[in-house]
């Protein structure tokens, strides 16, 4: 997967992000799952979208019929902070979905999806996690076209503690407790939208 420059080569856009996360803020870690409907725009064999600080667990490819099409594995590409998928045969132009299951850690710093802090009038320190993704640091978070230009939907789901609060763009959809205890937020689809307007936070 060749890119000339350190830009998305358009050949593929996002239409529609589901985007599941599974943050853990005692351990600082999250899980994620990201399931991107896409549009090829021209017919290629790379897959190309950005990431940045996450362990790609599994990348799935399939029609929009659901059947599976096969990869050739995939890498990570530091310099340009890319995501790279390389297909066994090429896309035609039209619809897919893209999936990836992946690993992250919550930050120190103002970037990306990030812990802060407060202190409470007993003095007991508390952490939060709350995202800053303007301009290019969705990538983050979650695997995405992380580039003004490339606008889509967005679905949002978030596990949280009992004790928790979980707040996004747009209104809670619905809630529902977990066999493990934890309660599952989904919240409402957004409107068409560049992906470092997206934001989510976890507090107590």
């Amino acid at each position: 997967c060749y890119v000339a420059t350190g830009r998305l080569p358009g050949s593929i856009s996002p239409e529609h992000y589901d985007i599941a996360l599974d943050p853990n803020l005692r351990t600082l870690n999250f899980s994620g799952k990201v399931d991107i409907k896409i549009r090829v725009r021209n017919s290629t064999k790379c897959i190309i979208l950005h990431s940045l600080n996450q362990n790609v667990t599994n990348v799935k490819v399939t029609n929009t019929d659901g059947s599976l099409l096969l990869t050739n594995g995939h890498s990570i590409d530091s310099k340009n902070e890319f995501l790279k998928i390389p297909m066994e045969r090429e896309l035609d132009v039209g619809e897919y979905n893209l999936v990836v299951h992946y690993h992250g850690v919550i930050t120190e710093g103002l970037k990306g999806f990030y812990r802060s802090h407060y202190t409470t009038k007993t003095n007991e320190t508390r952490v939060v996690a709350v995202t800053q993704f303007e301009a290019t640091y969705a990538r983050h978070a979650f695997p995405c076209f992380d580039e003004p230009a490339y606008k889509a939907t967005f679905s949002i789901s978030i596990k949280r503690d009992p004790s928790h609060t979980a707040l996004s763009n747009m209104p809670e959809e619905s809630s529902s407790v977990l066999e493990d205890g934890n309660v599952e937020v989904k919240f409402q689809k957004t409107v068409k939208m560049s992906t470092y307007l997206v934001a989510f936070m976890i507090v107590d």
